[in-house]
């Protein structure tokens, strides 16, 4: 019998693609195959953390995992046990999370008496858990781990732990769960590349736990093939009458621009595209596409976080990045670093005095690429 699904595994179901066909594309799918078979072959004290830029489908991800995990590697798991339990890292007011608070989200999707509101609920206690250190709550755990048979530790946008001003503290607050990952247990995370410096740069015994996992987006030539499949696929899909004229086809190359070859992106887009057509009352054609177009701000930040991820990336000599084709490491690496480079120096510009007759604002002002 399969073992019933925790309150964390149900919330992550309602995530689901919004276009008929975006999922199935080359590099989730192979990142998703090797998800599941490492998952299938490894003991206890692991970390496996998935990296990518946002929208480009790792909490997608890791409900497939799950779902895999629990009607595959554990069908036969007791109704009683709890192999798989998680929880959204979602930031208070500071933007980040304290390690504490993220344990006793465990606790309640691990049905914890104290911790589970609908257990609360049932039982009418109107208690509380008293007040209890984080070691208090890692004991609850712990014995939690071994009376409810927990093999995997899902968590999801973990990047919240580890927002700090100061890189290596935040690296003593993601070493503070490395006890989510024990014997018999193992830890999966979530992440942008913010997690990279943090995981693998300052704690050795933190490190050497650590798989990191890439979701890379699709770039360059050797990648818009595979962009054009998936551009095909929601064509003959066609959710919407989005692929009736061709007009995605025909914009094929200024989606790939302006999307960074993030799919959830792309979603996004066209979901923006279809509304925007609705309420012209006109059918979706290169125009409707041409006319939604995101502003230079959403664009920069984008594209920012991946140049500095690549640079990141570059550093660290084996992170695997299932279905992107080969490319010469260090050559790439040693790129994305200058550029990287040229963004942060970008975000902070000297201030030039303005010299007399000359203009403050550009007659034509730059537009958002591929536009």
């Amino acid at each position: 019998m399969t073992a019933e699904p925790t309150s964390f595994e149900r919330d992550l179901d309602r995530i689901t693609p919004r276009l008929i066909g975006v999922v199935g594309h080359r590099n989730f799918i192979a990142t998703e195959v090797f998800l599941r078979t490492f998952c299938e072959n490894i003991g206890g004290g692991n970390i496996i953390a998935i990296i990518g830029p946002s929208n480009c489908g790792k909490s997608l991800l890791l409900l497939r995992l799950a779902k895999h995990l629990r009607e595959v590697v554990f069908k036969a798991a007791k109704p009683e046990s709890t192999p798989i339990i998680g929880a959204f890292v979602l930031p208070s007011n500071d933007t980040r999370v304290t390690p504490k608070y993220v344990i006793q989200m465990l606790l309640g999707d691990a049905r914890h008496p104290l911790y589970d509101p609908v257990k609360l609920e049932q039982s009418r206690h109107r208690g509380s858990a008293g007040s209890k250190t984080e070691g208090d709550h890692l004991k609850l755990l712990r014995n939690l781990f071994s009376i409810s048979r927990i093999e995997f530790v899902l968590l999801d946008d973990a990047q919240s732990i580890a927002r700090t001003k100061n890189e290596e503290f935040g690296a003593t607050l993601l070493e503070a769960l490395k006890v989510l990952s024990g014997p018999g247990q193992n830890l999966v995370l979530t992440g942008g590349y913010e997690l990279l410096g943090p995981l693998l740069a300052h704690r050795a015994h933190l490190a050497a736990r650590v798989t990191i996992v890439h979701l890379a987006p699709y770039e360059g030539e050797a990648d818009y093939g595979a962009w054009q499949s998936i551009i095909k696929a929601i064509e003959k899909a066609n959710p919407h009458g989005i692929g009736e004229s061709g007009a995605l086809r025909a914009c094929s190359r200024e989606l790939y621009i302006q999307c960074h070859g993030c799919i959830g992106v792309l979603d996004k887009r066209l979901q923006q595209v279809i509304a925007f057509a609705a309420a012209c009352n006109e059918s979706i054609n290169t125009k409707m596409i041409r006319a939604v177009k995101p502003v230079q701000a959403e664009w920069s930040t984008i594209a920012r976080d991946i140049e500095l991820g690549k640079a990141a990336l570059a550093q660290v000599s084996d992170v695997i990045t299932p279905g992107a084709p080969h490319i010469d490491s260090n050559r790439e690496g040693g790129r994305a670093a200058k550029r990287a480079e040229g963004t942060k120096s970008s975000t902070s510009p000297t201030r030039k005095k303005r010299l007399a007759g000359s203009r403050p604002f550009q007659r034509k002002p730059a537009r958002v690429p591929g536009g």
